[in-house]
């Protein structure tokens, strides 16, 4: 097995193997790629047995294999035996060009489960560091592309961010590639470098914007799609975003547990979490934990995202309607107001909760932004977030302009479940508070009614909440 897999005819024949079949199959195939000594352990291992409410039942009748990180745990001794195993079965794997086989990298991962970050440093990513493009094909690749950012030398990472140059909006929308853009803006001290080589690639339409009648390559500007629209509204490209516009410093408490987390790790899963982990360190001159990146991550961030900055006003202030009906794009616009608050953001806003309500063209199904599930939402978490902060004058404000382009139309606002939610945030704001009320006063016997609900009709929880925030 050890001789197929990096033999240059029967790495094809691997690569199918584990591509075909099931992970159950071929982890005793595996073992073998370890070392001879693993050999010893492809046998079946007694299932770990499970506590039920009722009673323990074991979780599964088929023999189970622990992983190499498992393994090595439970036989520290054959730790550096294998390290050794790896690295000349790798670098053989290197020699003949086998970074494109998915088997290789999960290799390649199970190298780094094991491996000390100077193993990384000084073996793994001056090896990898001009193949980085081809491992970001898969998990696992991008996963080892990740560590070897983490931990490789100024002089290796410059080697890998030149290898994405062209490739930085296309890694953004790939399942997951992303990653390895994110890591890369995460630690990398050179921010110039960065600009240069990724972000400055952004500020241009992806390939598909270009295509088209000639008659369109004419449009004004103004009339073109932001260059980020598509990245806003995808899962994987909008995570980019939050990561340079959220403070690493920024904390948030659980009023449930009263744990205080930093605020930015809420938009990641804890997968992207474990990939993004914090100040990776390494040994060096004798000394123990010594960053790899010199820079303070505030610093760094504030530097990415003077970068974006322009582009994120422009997609907000276009794209108002499309950002806040999106899961995605709402999250980005949330927060650029939150860094930049503006008038001609928060106008955008409005007008896009305004011309909702008038109606689209026959045939729209489309509803009213307050009447969105995630319209209705966004909005609700821009208030509340804005009521949090202290009063000033000088700043504008989301909720007053709000009030006053709905003053005479709150009472209509009030009387529908998810308009009344979005009610109840803005009355939390003490700039609009008593005016609110105000409005409100003569509409409040029909909200009472519609939040006790009838026989034909149910009752509007959104309407009860309102009352309430009416009442405190």
């Amino acid at each position: 097995m050890t001789k197929l897999a990096v033999h240059s005819v029967g790495s094809r024949v691997v690569e199918l193997l584990f591509a075909t079949f099931p992970t159950k199959s071929t982890s005793p195939l595996k073992l073998e790629l370890y070392g001879p000594q693993y050999a010893l352990f492809a046998t079946s291992v007694a299932p770990q047995e499970e506590k039920d409410d009722k009673k323990k039942k074991k979780s599964n009748n088929a023999p189970t294999l622990p992983s190499l990180a498992t393994f090595i745990e439970n036989n520290p001794d054959k730790l550096e035996s294998t390290i050794t195993h790896l690295q000349s079965l790798l670098q053989k794997g290197l020699d003949k060009s086998l970074t494109g086989f998915a088997y290789f990298h999960s290799l390649l991962l199970d190298y780094t489960s094991i491996a000390t970050p100077n193993d990384i440093r000084s073996f793994l990513t001056p090896a990898l560091a001009e193949h980085a493009l081809h491992l970001l094909s898969t998990r696992h690749g991008t996963k080892v592309v990740c560590e070897c950012i983490s931990y490789g030398t100024v002089k290796d990472r410059k080697k890998m961010i030149k290898c994405f140059k062209g490739y930085g909006r296309s890694s953004m929308l790939h399942r997951d590639a992303y990653m390895a853009i994110l890591r890369v803006c995460d630690v990398l001290d050179d921010t110039v470098l960065v600009n240069k080589m990724l972000l400055s690639e952004l500020h241009k339409n992806g390939d598909e914007k270009k295509k088209g009648n000639d008659d369109n390559m004419e449009d004004d500007e103004e009339e073109k799609d932001s260059p980020i629209l598509d990245l806003v509204l995808s899962e994987t490209g909008s995570k980019l975003f939050l990561l340079l516009l959220v403070s690493k410093d920024e904390e948030v408490t659980n009023e449930k547990t009263n744990k205080s987390t930093p605020r930015w790790q809420k938009y990641f899963d804890p997968y992207e979490l474990s990939v993004l982990h914090r100040n990776p360190t390494i040994s060096e001159n004798g000394e123990d934990n010594v960053p790899t990146s010199k820079k303070e991550d505030e610093t760094r961030r504030q530097e990415l995202v003077v970068y974006m900055k322009d582009l994120l006003l422009e997609v907000c202030t276009k794209h108002t309607d499309e950002l806040l009906r999106s899961k995605c794009g709402s999250r980005i616009l949330a927060e650029v107001c939150e860094s930049y608050p503006t008038e001609e953001v928060h106008e955008a806003i409005v007008e896009a909760c305004a011309e909702s309500m008038e109606g689209g063209e026959e045939g729209d199904e489309l509803l009213p932004i307050l009447e969105d599930p995630v319209g209705h939402l966004t909005l609700k978490h821009m208030f509340l977030s804005e009521s949090k902060k202290d009063d000033d004058d000088d700043e504008p404000s989301l909720a007053r302009m709000f009030y006053t382009k709905f003053e005479k139309q709150l009472g209509e606002i009030a009387t529908s479940n998810r308009g009344a939610f979005v009610l109840s945030a803005l009355i939390q704001n003490s700039s609009v508070n008593e005016d609110v009320k105000k409005a409100l006063k003569s509409h409040v016997k029909n909200i009472t009614k519609l939040s006790k609900g009838s026989s034909s009709d149910k009752k509007l929880a959104g309407c009860g909440v309102l009352l309430d925030a009416m009442k405190a």
